[in-house]
């Protein structure tokens, strides 16, 4: 018995591009880290505002524009940011929303009564506030649409500690990348700024010279197991100095937004403490995983 032919499979061309982060891009990024923050008291918007505000470390991930076609729903600030990639200065920075994270955190690893995994005594340390000035504590954000493959992080990632440990001028990146498995040609183009960049960070009295990282993880637990939302947080698991996890609020009205995941599935969130030191093993071990 012949098969039945397969539907003809359509060839997505999509252009990506990372860019600074614009005060018109406020929206659409805090709308992507609510599916991070959601339910923990951290206000989103707050969250992107901060993170306009050091837009010269980090970037978004934008569809790519050619003027010459553009139309006008087509204007930057009309664009969706597809992922965020930066780190902020939680030893430094005081915005309220900053606090707020500090503080959630200092309530997790404080209570006895919440399971905290490895080492406890060295994520209250690092929390303490009266830390030693030799603890610089960032908090990396990494966040991307849901289901959007790990290949369009990396360059991200890439750029982002490139330009914290030795950029010195600046350097286009640029990648291309087949992915026949969702059907698309994706092209990205990276910035790594020169200097200056991280001069005005150091001048804004913003350093980003760490020692440990936090990182929050989107997860949900399925049969009694929990399971990451993006393949290549499971690095942390093995690597992180300590850990906790959360459910949310009202997980019983959250969707479990993954194929993977049966009736039931319960969404939870985990944040990590990351030796900043680990972060380039982190780079190496996401080539594995594209």
């Amino acid at each position: 018995m012949s098969s039945t032919p397969s539907a003809p499979v359509e060839l997505l061309q999509m252009d990506f591009e990372g860019v600074e982060a614009q005060d018109y891009d406020l929206p659409s990024m805090s709308t992507l880290l609510n599916q991070l923050v959601k339910e923990s008291g951290v206000d989103s918007g707050q969250l992107a505002k901060v993170l306009v505000s050091q837009n010269y470390v980090g970037s978004v991930l934008k569809p790519c524009l050619d003027d010459a076609d553009m139309d006008d729903d087509e204007q930057p600030e009309n664009q969706s940011v597809f992922s965020i990639a930066s780190i902020i200065n939680l030893s430094e920075r005081r915005e309220p929303v900053v606090k707020d994270i500090k503080n959630l955190i200092r309530k997790f690893v404080r209570n006895p009564d919440q399971k905290v995994e490895k080492d406890r005594g060295v994520f209250q340390a690092v929390m303490n506030e009266e830390a030693s000035s030799d603890v610089q504590l960032g908090l990396l954000i990494k966040e991307r649409i849901l289901n959007m493959p790990v290949d369009l992080l990396h360059p991200s990632l890439q750029s982002l500690m490139y330009r914290y440990n030795h950029c010195n001028s600046i350097e286009i990146l640029e990648i291309q990348y087949s992915r026949f498995a969702i059907h698309q040609q994706v092209c990205l183009r990276f910035f790594c700024y020169d200097r200056r960049d991280i001069e005005t960070a150091v001048e804004k009295k913003m350093p980003y010279k760490f020692t440990h990282l936090v990182y929050w993880s989107k997860m949900y637990v399925d049969k009694e197991s929990a399971q990451h939302y993006d393949v290549e947080d499971a690095w942390f698991d093995e690597n992180a100095i300590s850990h906790f996890s959360y459910p949310l609020k009202h997980a019983d009205t959250v969707m479990v937004d993954s194929e993977e995941a049966t009736a039931g599935a319960q969404p939870i969130r985990r944040i990590y403490l990351i030796d900043y030191g680990k972060m380039d093993n982190f780079l190496d071990y996401l080539q594995t995983v594209l």
